[in-house]
C-alpha cells in the first residue's frame, strides 16, 4: 500500500513542479566581439588592412557595431520591456565586465546603447543625444583570470587536456579526412601546412 501512495506523492509533486509559474531571478549573460577585420592575413591573401573599416586588425568594423546594438534591443525586449529589470540604468540591477580589448569593449557599449536607450529625454544628459553612459568594468589582460585564462600559460590541466585533445583518435581521424581540403587552403593561401 506505501508504493502507491509514495507514486502518488512523486506524481502531485512533479505535477506541482511542471504547473507552477516559474520566476526568473538572476540572468547571467556571456558573449563573443561581434564582426571583427582580420587579426593577419594569409601570406596570398589579396585583401590588405587598408580594405577593411576601421582599416586596423583585429578591430570592430560598423557590421560587429550594428551586430550588438541589434542583440541589446533583443535583450531590451526579452528583459526591460518584460518587468525584469528597470529600463533606467541601476548598477544593483546590471554589472557590466569586459575583456580589456577594444573589439569587445566597443561590441559592449553596442550593447547597452540599445538596451539602455533612453526613451524619456529627462533621462538623457544631453537632450540631443539618444544615449547615456554605462559603466563597463575591466581589468588588464595580465590580470584577466575570469574572461581571458588561456592568456596566463602554464597551466598543466590545460596542457593535459589540449595534449589528450590532440591525440584523440576523433581528431586524428577528422585531421586525415580533410586533408585534402588542407592541401587546397595551404596552397590557396600560401601557408606551408594546414591542419585542424
Amino acid at each position: 500500500m506505501r508504493r502507491p501512495s509514495l507514486l502518488l506523492s512523486l506524481m502531485l509533486l512533479l505535477m506541482a513542479t511542471c504547473c507552477c509559474e516559474a520566476k526568473l531571478e538572476f540572468v547571467q549573460i556571456v558573449f563573443r566581439h561581434g564582426d571583427r577585420t582580420p587579426i593577419r592575413f594569409a601570406p596570398l591573401d589579396p585583401n590588405t588592412v587598408a580594405t577593411w573599416s576601421p582599416p586596423e586588425p583585429g578591430q570592430l568594423t560598423h557590421i560587429g557595431m550594428r551586430q550588438h546594438y541589434a542583440l541589446g534591443k533583443q535583450f531590451r525586449q526579452q528583459y526591460i520591456d518584460s518587468g525584469f529589470i528597470s529600463s533606467t540604468y541601476d548598477r544593483r540591477q546590471v554589472v557590466v565586465r569586459s575583456t580589456d580589448v577594444d573589439r569587445t569593449l566597443q561590441s559592449v557599449q553596442s550593447q547597452l546603447a540599445s538596451l539602455f536607450e533612453p526613451k524619456n529625454v529627462s533621462n538623457r544628459f544631453d537632450t540631443a543625444l539618444n544615449w547615456i553612459p554605462i559603466p563597463v568594468h575591466t581589468v588588464p589582460t595580465s590580470e584577466d583570470w575570469l574572461l581571458r585564462p588561456y592568456d596566463h600559460g602554464n597551466c598543466p590541466r590545460f596542457d593535459q587536456l589540449t595534449e589528450e585533445l590532440s591525440d584523440a583518435s576523433e581528431w586524428k581521424i577528422m585531421d586525415e579526412e580533410n586533408s585534402e581540403h588542407f592541401k587546397v587552403i595551404a596552397q590557396a593561401t600560401g601557408y606551408p601546412t594546414v591542419d585542424l
